[in-house]
């Protein structure tokens, strides 16, 4: 029941990770001065980040490893990226 509990946690929270990398794509950024609005160039802009990188490693399902391993904290470190 308990662990039921936690996995729908997990679930919810991959979720709004998820929606945060789709709302990442479509913020702007300042160019020279001038705000970016081409989604074109803020997809590109975004893939090419730091961040990005630090948004897809806080997104593997390392938690999935705890039905083989039990439960195992350090597996859900990579969220902290975030």
């Amino acid at each position: 029941m308990i662990a039921g509990f936690w996995l729908g946690c997990d679930s919810v929270s991959d979720i709004v990770f998820i929606l945060d990398v789709v709302v990442q794509l479509r913020t702007g950024y300042l160019e020279q001065g001038l705000m970016v609005y081409d989604s074109k160039k803020l997809a590109c802009h975004y893939l090419r980040s730091r961040a990005f990188l630090l948004d897809i490693a806080s997104l593997c399902p390392l938690d999935l490893l705890q039905f083989k391993f039990g439960a195992q904290p350090l597996l859900r470190c990579p969220r902290f990226f975030k």
